[in-house]
């Protein structure tokens, strides 16, 4: 399953006229299907991002595959949130999630990939973070924030203190490491309780640690799709406090 989850998102990498909604709605699909994820809302995935993506195209969200994905103007606005996406690869749709809680602190958003492991932690993913950051200062950018999901998160813990200076803060979604070190930064955690994947004990615990905000939702491992509008209020809120 999992190789079969690579191969459909290299099929959409290299089919830029495919409506990405299209293949993740399939790939949902087939996760419920085969039960591949031991999640606790794995049967709503389906509708549930059916829905979102309808979402999207109401708003003219472009979903067809791009790296790195961008929302919002990078030269005008006040910094850059940088997203590092999960495994399965980068997506429209999560980037343009969070772009709307960024949008509201006014930052722009970027998303950039490293590939459909989402291994950030690993040296082309710390090559390809420190590259977008290279590339955004040359576009005029002097303020950055880091967000991660899911395995983006367990690489945006690793990769702050590895690159300490370089952010204002760090928001994680459903993932971080518990062996990461202080980032020396401020920290909003959005966790799903009910996550058998990153287990919200060791997400609440890496929080505690470093002294950031904990928000703990009614949900699995896909939290911020499952639980849009309550991450969007959380990002918001610390973001904008």
């Amino acid at each position: 399953m999992r190789k079969w989850l690579g191969v459909l998102v290299v099929s959409l990498g290299v089919a830029s006229t495919v409506d990405e909604g299209h293949v993740a709605v399939a790939a949902a699909h087939m996760i419920r299907i085969t039960g591949y994820y031991r999640d606790p809302d794995v049967a709503k995935l389906p509708e549930v991002m059916s829905a979102a993506y309808a979402r999207a195209r109401e708003h003219d969200v472009e979903l067809m595959p791009r790296d790195p994905i961008e929302f919002g103007d990078v030269q005008h606005a006040a910094g850059v949130l940088i997203f590092l996406h999960g495994f399965a690869g980068s997506f429209v749709l999560p980037c343009w999630e969070i772009s709307r809680a960024a949008a509201r602190a006014n930052l722009a958003t970027v998303c950039p990939s490293t590939g459909v492991n989402g291994d950030w932690w690993s040296a082309s993913g710390e090559r390809t973070l420190r590259a977008t950051v290279a590339a955004l200062r040359r576009r005029g950018v002097k303020s950055f924030y880091l967000a991660g999901l899911s395995n983006g998160g367990v690489g945006a813990t690793l990769l702050a203190p590895r690159m300490r200076g370089t952010f204002k803060g760090l928001i994680l979604l459903s993932g971080a490491s518990a062996s990461a070190a202080n980032p020396g930064i401020p920290v909003l955690a959005v966790q799903g309780r009910r996550d058998t994947m990153m287990p919200a004990s060791m997400v609440r615990a890496y929080t505690r640690r470093v002294g950031g905000k904990y928000v703990e939702l009614d949900a699995g491992h896909f939290a911020m799709l499952l639980r849009a509008e309550e991450t969007h209020h959380a990002v918001v809120s610390w973001l904008t406090r």
